[in-house]
């Protein structure tokens, strides 16, 4: 009788990039260090484009200041955003 084969196992170091920090923001679980960390964060691009308004920015109480409101709608399956006109890729379809 054969066995079927042990599924592959990633080693600690075999971190993706997806789960890895990037090293200037890595080293500590302080939450006031974590806290000041987010912060800092101002970004206008890659991950950014995909928040309403394309920029993530956080005041001193948490708030992104940068959100913008859309209004999204389902449309032949896929979520389609059209509000604000800036931002709309589609239009109302208004429900029967």
């Amino acid at each position: 009788m054969r066995r079927a084969p042990r599924p592959a196992t990633r080693s600690k170091r075999s971190r993706s990039p997806a789960t890895t920090p990037p090293p200037r923001r890595r080293g500590s679980a302080d939450p006031q260090k974590i806290r000041d960390a987010l912060a800092s964060i101002d970004i206008t691009s890659g991950p950014a484009s995909f928040v309403p308004g394309g920029e993530v920015k956080f005041d001193s109480t948490g708030q992104n200041v940068k959100a913008q409101v859309a209004i999204q709608q389902w449309q032949d399956g896929k979520i389609v955003t059209i509000d604000p006109p800036s931002a709309a890729v589609g239009k109302l379809i208004p429900l029967r």
